[in-house]
């Protein structure tokens, strides 16, 4: 098979944007910008260690995501983003 040749397929390294579910990449990420970023430098591994990544997963180590039921009763909720602290990239 033609990918099996290239290195990420052999470390079992690929990602693909269905973290949260099949739809939701279109619907909400660009609500969650910075969520993304933390998931970049998670499979980077320049986090701190505690992000679990939301938006982007292993194909081959994780499910495709599924959407929570919506809860109208915390519609007028503050939003609190699902994201860890930021740590400094020292270069």
């Amino acid at each position: 098979e033609y990918l099996s040749q290239f290195k990420a397929y052999q470390n079992q390294q690929i990602y693909d944007t269905q973290g949260v579910s099949p739809n939701s990449w279109h619907e909400q990420r660009l609500a969650e910008y910075y969520v993304v970023g933390m998931d970049v430098c998670a499979i980077m591994g320049v986090d701190d260690g505690l992000h679990k990544s939301r938006w982007l997963r292993n194909i081959f180590t994780d499910p495709i995501g599924v959407m929570p039921e919506c809860n109208v009763a915390e519609i007028d909720e503050p939003y609190v983003a699902p994201v860890s602290e930021c740590m400094p990239l020292l270069l």
